[in-house]
């Protein structure tokens, strides 16, 4: 996991733009720029994938998304039981 300084640090030391990360991983730039100034939770949505992207976030585990299944799995067996 990197920190939002260190992300910005290698984009730097990379001689890389945060606009032009942005558009190579198909992001909104603001959206990115929102990200690494910390201002967005990243809990869900295009931040949470930048996030992930950009290495400040894990990727959900094999056993985490598991469980997401059975969550929805079951969501929609009591949707159709109504």
């Amino acid at each position: 996991m990197l920190s939002f300084l260190e992300v910005r640090n290698l984009f730097e030391a990379n001689g890389i733009s945060v606009a032009e990360w942005s558009r190579d991983h198909g992001f909104p730039s603001a959206l990115v720029y929102r990200v690494l100034r910390g201002e967005a939770k990243c809990r869900r949505g295009e931040t949470h994938k930048i996030a992930i992207a950009l290495g400040i976030k894990p990727k959900a585990s094999h056993e985490q998304r598991k469980q997401l299944e059975i969550i929805n799995h079951v969501n929609q067996s009591v949707e159709m039981a109504n």
